[in-house]
C-alpha cells in the first residue's frame, strides 16, 4: 500500500494492518524541511519518523521509503544527510526519485553516485534503477513490472498493464490505460458505473519490445537479448551492434554474448544510454 505521511494517522494504519497488509510504500520525499517546504509537501520531516514508528506500530513491519534527488539547490550534504537518516531507521527498502528540475546535469549525476555509494556501502543492492534493497528484500511488486509482467493499478491516476491474449502469444499485443488523476473524476466514474480510466493505449510488438529494453536495462541482471529475439521478434545485435561495441568499448555494458547489462558507470548514465538504444531500432 502506498501512503503519504500527512494521511498516516496510528488509527489509519492499524485499519490498514488489519485488512492484511504488510508493507507499506511511504512517500516520505526527504528529512530536510527546506527541501519538503520547496516540493510543498503537507507533511515535515518529524511526520516521516512517526509514520514509520507508527507502521511498526501497527505490526506493518516492512516500510519502504520514497526520498528525493536531483532537487535544483539541494546540496550533497543535504542530501547525505536524508540518506543517513534513513539508514538510522533501519529501512529495509528505498526509492530514489529524481525531481525534474533545473539543477545542472553534473548535480544530478552527483546525488546518484553519492546515493549509490552510500547505500551500497550499507549493504544495500541497487537491483533496479531507482532501487535499493537490503538482501532478501527486494519489492516483489517491482520485480514482477520488471519482468514485463500485467499488473493493476487501483485509486487515481494508478497504471495498470495487461496482455491481450498473454506474455508468449504472438504477435504480442498488451493494452495499457491509466485513471482519472483527479479524485473527484474518479469517484464519478466508478459511482456512474463506469470505468475509472481516462485514457488507454493498445500496444503492439515493437511498442512492447521497445519497453521491454527500457525496462530491462535498468536492472542489475540486465537485458536478455535471446528472450528479445524470442518473445518480442527484436534481435537487439542485428538492429544495434555496431552501437553495442561501442558502449561496450567505452565500459559502459558488460562483455557478456547475452546480455546487455550496464557497468556501474553505465548505470549513472542509464536514461541517456537507453535513448540511444532506442533511438537506433
Amino acid at each position: 500500500m502506498e501512503v503519504a505521511p500527512a494521511d498516516a494517522t496510528p488509527d489509519y494504519l492499524n485499519g490498514l494492518a488489519e485488512l492484511g497488509v504488510t508493507r507499506l510504500s511511504l512517500a516520505g520525499l526527504s528529512f530536510s524541511p527546506p527541501v519538503l517546504r520547496a516540493l510543498d509537501a503537507p507533511h515535515s520531516a518529524e511526520a516521516v519518523g512517526r509514520t514509520i514508528d507508527a507502521a511498526r506500530a501497527a505490526g506493518i513491519d516492512t516500510v519502504a521509503l520514497d526520498l528525493v534527488f536531483g532537487l535544483d539547490g539541494l546540496s550533497l550534504g543535504t542530501w547525505n544527510a536524508t540518506l543517513r537518516r534513513a539508514l538510522a531507521l533501519d529501512i529495509p527498502h528505498v526509492s530514489i526519485v529524481e525531481v525534474p528540475s533545473a539543477a545542472p546535469e553534473d548535480t544530478v549525476a552527483d546525488h546518484m553516485e553519492h546515493a549509490l555509494s552510500v547505500l551500497g556501502a550499507a549493504g544495500y543492492e541497487h537491483y533496479s534503477l531507482s532501487h535499493f534493497a537490503r538482501p532478501g528484500r527486494r519489492s516483489a511488486h517491482q520485480e514482477h513490472y520488471d519482468r514485463h509482467g500485467a499488473f493493476l493499478g487501483l485509486g487515481p491516476g494508478a497504471v495498470s498493464f495487461r496482455w491481450d491474449d498473454g506474455p508468449d502469444a504472438s504477435p504480442l499485443r498488451a493494452r495499457r490505460w491509466a485513471n482519472a488523476e483527479a479524485l473527484d473524476a474518479y469517484a464519478e466514474r466508478i459511482q456512474g458505473g463506469e470505468s475509472p480510466a481516462a485514457s488507454c493505449d493498445a500496444l503492439g510488438t515493437p511498442d512492447l519490445a521497445r519497453e521491454y529494453v527500457l525496462i530491462r536495462l535498468q536492472t542489475l541482471e540486465g537485458l536478455s537479448l535471446r528472450i528479445l529475439r524470442d518473445r518480442y521478434d527484436l534481435d537487439l545485435r542485428t538492429a544495434a551492434g555496431a552501437l553495442l561495441d561501442q558502449l561496450r568499448d567505452a565500459n559502459l555494458i558488460h562483455e557478456d554474448p547475452d546480455l546487455v547489462r550496464l557497468t556501474p558507470r553505465g548505470r549513472l548514465l542509464t536514461d541517456a544510454l537507453t535513448r540511444r538504444l532506442l533511438s537506433s531500432l
